[in-house]
C-alpha cells in the first residue's frame, strides 16, 4: 500500500514547494498574512509561503514615495553645492 502512495506523496510535496516559493526583487518587500493575521515582513530574495494558509502582499518600495527618484552622484553634488551657496548668500538674522 505504501508503494502505491509513494509517487503521489512525492508529487504533492513537489507541488507544495513549487507553489509556495516566491522571489522578491531588490526593491520589493512582502507582508505575510497567516489566516488573515499579519505574521512577518520579508526582504528581497527567495521566500516560502505555505499555499492555502499564507497570503503574501508585495510592496514595491520605488512607488511608495511620490516624487522620489534615485539619487545619483551628480544629484548629490548639486544638492551639496546648493546648500553651501545658500548658507553663504543668506545671512542668519539674529534677534
Amino acid at each position: 500500500m505504501l508503494q502505491e502512495l509513494g509517487p503521489t506523496i512525492v508529487i504533492i510535496i513537489v507541488l507544495l514547494v513549487a507553489f509556495g516559493a516566491r522571489v522578491l526583487r531588490e526593491n520589493e518587500r512582502a507582508v505575510i498574512f497567516r489566516l488573515g493575521m499579519p505574521l512577518a515582513t520579508r526582504g528581497p530574495g527567495i521566500i516560502y509561503v505555505i499555499p492555502l494558509i499564507d497570503r503574501m502582499i508585495r510592496v514595491n518600495l520605488d512607488k511608495q514615495l511620490p516624487g522620489w527618484r534615485g539619487m545619483l552622484r551628480e544629484d548629490l553634488n548639486e544638492k551639496v553645492q546648493k546648500l553651501v551657496s545658500d548658507a553663504f548668500t543668506q545671512p542668519v538674522e539674529e534677534d
